[in-house]
């Protein structure tokens, strides 16, 4: 997601209320399905710009739709205020400031008197 987001919102000169309007262009935009080379293909004209995405095999259009909803969503009542993000917070978010991405696995091990353990990450 923070990927798509990131993409939105260098589109958007990294303001808010763009990525927002940019998103809903993109969820009414006329787009047409088509196979290319055994690949589903969305396209769409937002703003008098082309955009053309390939879908991944095991990606459908309703994924792409459905993550257009959660982008949507996400900058909508992601803000501290559980309110519309702002530029600084959406900023922060696609840019990853607290370092909330990792590809590391944390797991904490504890032995209590049941000998039961706690896995998580």
């Amino acid at each position: 997601m923070r990927a798509f987001l990131f993409i939105i919102w260098v589109h958007s000169n990294k303001q808010v209320s763009h990525m927002i309007t940019n998103l809903e262009n993109l969820g009414k935009a006329n787009y047409e399905i088509v196979s290319q080379n055994g690949r589903q293909v969305v396209s769409a004209s937002v703003q008098g710009k082309q955009f053309t995405y390939n879908i991944p095999d095991g990606y459908s259009v309703a994924d792409f739709q459905e993550q257009l909803r959660e982008a949507y969503s996400l900058i909508l009542t992601g803000g501290a205020s559980g309110g519309q993000m702002t530029d600084d917070e959406i900023s922060n978010y696609v840019i990853d400031k607290d370092k909330e991405i990792t590809n590391v696995a944390r797991a904490r091990f504890s032995n209590n008197k049941n000998s039961n353990y706690y896995y998580g990450y």
